[in-house]
């Protein structure tokens, strides 16, 4: 029986450490788990420059590496993402080492930040979402042609039914135009988001790719409307600033907002799942 996904690094003595089945020696031997959902994902700290990424592989969904990959190629990006150092599937999970991106959070420098920076940070998501849209698909699916893990937009019965013709049928039946889908990160919350440690160029990096691939184009201003998990933590006054604010921006550009007819499917979804 495999073990729990938070379990998938362990300490055999002071200097090695097991990722998987494979021992690691570390120069740096400080490994700490620094992130556990359930038994899906766990993320640990490998000294100060590196994480160790760890996920239950979900059949037939594309895998962060291969969207790192992707993103490693695309041309003229205003911003950074992370390199993968390796990368190895072993029974039921994904293990992914990537090297950190130096600075911090926008979840922790918000709270710092003035109107003019708070400002400029969303108007260069919306612009990095504006960018990645003409990268076109004609299908709903990750990078490598497998399916997206959208959970927000899957079948309450089956929720990790992803099958790319499903989701494009709900997206239609919300008036989204499926002719063509835009690449996009699907996940842009503030802990997401890599910023300078004090502003000063306005530099930006962006870390988990996980959930990203071609989606309609309506789907980008759509998801920050509607996910929580996007939300500012901590001793804010408005947890949905950021979000609001990113998904105000992309309105003047262009980008199209699907929220009430989303909540409409979503209650008709639950009570077709509660009879």
């Amino acid at each position: 029986m495999a073990k729990p996904i938070n379990q998938s690094i362990q300490s055999v003595n002071a200097n090695s450490w097991l990722i998987g089945v494979t021992e690691l020696a570390p120069d740096d031997p400080h490994i700490v788990l620094c992130h556990d959902v359930a038994n899906a994902s766990a993320v640990w700290t490998i000294g100060s420059n590196t994480f160790c990424k760890v996920k239950r592989l979900v059949e037939g969904v594309t895998s962060e590496r291969q969207t790192l990959d992707f993103v490693d190629k695309i041309v003229d990006r205003k911003f950074t993402a992370p390199k993968v150092i390796y990368s190895v599937q072993i029974e039921d999970r994904s293990i992914c080492i990537i090297r950190r991106l130096p600075g911090r959070t926008l979840a922790e420098a918000w709270p710092t930040l003035d109107s003019y920076w708070r400002q400029k940070y969303v108007d260069a998501i919306a612009g990095i979402c504006n960018y990645l849209a003409t990268l076109k698909h004609d299908r709903l699916v990750g990078v490598d042609g497998k399916r997206l893990p959208e959970y927000f937009l899957a079948n309450g019965e089956q929720p990790e039914d992803f099958d790319p013709e499903k989701l494009s049928k709900t997206c239609q039946g919300m008036g989204m135009n499926c002719s063509e889908f835009v690449f996009y990160h699907a996940d842009l919350g503030p802990t997401n988001i890599i910023v300078e440690t004090k502003p000063q160029h306005g530099t930006i990096g962006i870390i988990d790719w996980e959930n990203a691939g071609f989606f309609p184009k309506g789907w980008v201003r759509t998801k920050f409307r509607l996910c929580m998990g996007m939300d500012l933590s901590g001793d804010v006054e408005d947890p949905s600033e950021w979000r609001s604010m990113v998904q105000q921006s992309l309105g003047k550009i262009g980008f199209e907002d699907y929220a009430i007819a989303w909540f409409e499917w979503l209650k008709i979804r639950m009570q077709s799942t509660c009879r």
